[in-house]
This record gives C-alpha cells, sequence and structure tokens, in this order.
C-alpha cells in the first residue's frame, strides 16, 4: 500500500511538473534545425595612426542546430563580400618614402563555426552556455598601383552564454562571447606589384575577439516549427603585432616588414528564417 501510494505521488508530481512547464510558456523545440538568411554590416579595419579599410559587406549565413535533453550543437557558416575603401599609405620599398594613398578594395569574409553547450530552464526564459571552435578568412585585394592580395586567417575558440525569454508569438534575448585567439597567419601576395617580388607570409601575435548581439524571434506558427530571427550584433577583434619578415626581391633581401597591431570592428544585423 505504501508503494503504491509513493508511485501515485511521483506521477501525481510529474503531471503537476510538467503543467508547471507549460503554464510557465517552457517550450519542446524540434531536435534539428537549418536556420538561414542575409547579413548586412559595417565594416572598420584600422591599423592605429597608419591606413583604415573600410565600407558596407552584405552576405548570407546558414546554421544547423541540434538539441538533446539538456545540451546543444550548433555549426553555422556565413559569407560575406563587398568593395571597401582604402585609406592609408604606399611606401617605396628602396627608398622608404611613403606618400598617402586612396582606393577601392574587393573583400570577401568566410567564417565557420562549432559550438556544444548546456542550456537550462528558468522562471524568466532559457539560459545557455558553450564552447566550440572557429575560423575566420579574410581576402582583401587592394585595386590600382601598388595594389596586392591580402588573406588573413584566424583560428579561435569561442566561449559563450546566450539568454531567450519565453513567448507564444514573440520572444527576445540576446548573448555574449569571448574568443581566444589560438593562431593566426597573414599571407601577402607581393607578387601582384612586381612579379619579382616575392610572396610573404606573417605569423599574427596574440590577440582576441569578442561578440555581443541581441535577438527578436518572431514564431510563426503555433509548433514552433517555424521562426522569423532578426538579431544585431557587434564583432570585434584586436590582434597584436606579428612576426618580422623579409621582403624579397629576385632572391636579395631588400626590407623587412610587419603586420601592424590592428583592429577590427563590425555592426550589423542578420535576418534569417527557419528552412526545415
Amino acid at each position: 500500500m505504501f508503494k503504491r501510494s509513493v508511485v501515485v505521488g511521483c506521477i501525481a508530481v510529474l503531471a503537476l511538473g510538467g503543467v508547471a512547464r507549460v503554464e510557465a510558456g517552457w517550450r519542446v523545440e524540434p531536435e534539428h534545425r537549418v536556420t538561414g538568411g542575409l547579413l548586412v554590416s559595417s565594416f572598420l579595419y584600422e591599423e592605429p595612426n597608419l591606413m583604415e579599410i573600410g565600407g558596407p559587406l552584405l552576405g548570407l549565413r546558414f546554421q544547423y542546430d541540434y538539441r538533446g535533453e539538456a545540451y546543444f550543437f550548433q555549426g553555422n557558416v556565413s559569407y560575406e563580400a563587398g568593395r571597401l575603401d582604402y585609406d592609408g599609405a604606399l611606401q617605396d620599398l628602396h627608398s622608404g618614402a611613403i606618400e598617402p594613398h586612396r582606393a577601392k578594395s574587393n573583400d570577401s569574409i568566410l567564417s565557420l563555426e562549432a559550438r556544444i553547450g548546456e542550456y537550462r530552464n528558468i522562471d524568466m526564459g532559457e539560459v545557455a552556455g558553450y564552447v566550440g571552435v572557429g575560423y575566420r578568412y579574410w581576402d582583401n585585394a587592394l585595386r590600382g598601383a601598388g595594389g596586392y592580395r591580402r588573406e588573413t586567417h584566424y583560428v579561435y575558440l569561442p566561449l559563450g552564454f546566450s539568454y531567450e525569454s519565453y513567448g507564444d508569438s514573440w520572444r527576445f534575448g540576446g548573448g555574449a562571447e569571448y574568443r581566444f585567439f589560438v593562431r593566426g597567419w597573414n599571407d601577402s601576395r607581393l607578387s601582384d606589384v612586381r612579379s619579382d617580388y616575392e610572396d610573404v607570409s606573417f605569423k599574427l601575435g596574440g590577440g582576441m575577439g569578442t561578440r555581443l548581439y541581441l535577438r527578436a524571434v518572431r514564431v510563426l506558427d503555433g509548433r514552433d516549427n517555424r521562426r522569423l530571427l532578426i538579431e544585431p550584433y557587434f564583432d570585434y577583434w584586436d590582434i597584436e603585432e606579428s612576426s618580422v619578415e623579409d621582403i624579397v626581391e629576385a632572391g636579395h633581401v631588400i626590407a623587412q616588414a610587419v603586420e601592424p597591431h590592428n583592429q577590427t570592428r563590425q555592426i550589423g544585423v542578420a535576418i534569417s528564417i527557419d528552412l526545415f
């Protein structure tokens, strides 16, 4: 009799718990999602007191989400491109003379990220924490006289948290992420300037990155299988000066160079929808 009462009591508690979850707005989301949409941003790269590259970028982002009972996995890829403005200087590698220079550049950024984390339902919404790995590739091709192609690579580890409120039609939230810079390198195609110049690769120094974002989610059907997501965001990178490398012309060292300390700021909005 006692055991039966305990079993009945446990069933009642579980049932009430289930009711409480529904009343509080807790939700059961699909196990798998694929989301895709547009990115629009303003990009600014600066080497303080030396030069800057900036302008608008337009792109696409796709993300896959898997949700277990208490953990999740995310994988995403984004690609952005645009024609940016270069405001800096050109230097004669023989004489060292420097003169101001402005030009256009063709730019694209490819980002790949994977994250794994854990989420918890609380009274006000859902909170989550995660770790991951990321790769960022920036292709910068300066046009005109003295222009050449620079390819910059970052490998990093994102660590972050997020929050999203409950709601039947609209939900609101945001998150913050710190990016541990693991390694990076810059391949400068100096042979684009003159055929007898050798290309050079710089090892980037230490650094860090951050990402802040807000999110508004519009639920498009009652089953929570279809959402519209609007996400304003801010990305920031601070990278230290690179290794010193030789500049070689026709087999002879004519100068030495570095990739200076630099900062990148990008503010934009992502608008996406659940595809399936």
